[in-house]
């Protein structure tokens, strides 16, 4: 995972959800661009969940971005 991978993902217009996955079984899903911030420095990020939690990641512990495809509408 490079940070650029993760940049991408949160930049993407228009925007999709994505999921984190983390080295230690931990997943997040990112479901809006605002509920992640990277640091400048780029070696970590904040994720805000859906309860209010914070969560401060480590950019070397995420194994995975994953973003799903866009559901065609039947």
């Amino acid at each position: 995972m490079t940070l650029d991978q993760l940049r991408t993902a949160k930049q993407a217009q228009p925007f999709r959800p994505f999921m984190i996955y983390l080295d230690d079984g931990r997943t997040y899903e990112v479901r809006h661009p605002d509920f992640i911030a990277v640091s400048p420095n780029g070696r970590a990020a904040t994720f805000f969940d859906d309860d209010g939690g914070q969560h401060l990641l480590d950019l070397q512990h995420i194994n995975e971005v994953y973003i799903p495809p866009v559901k065609a509408i039947a």
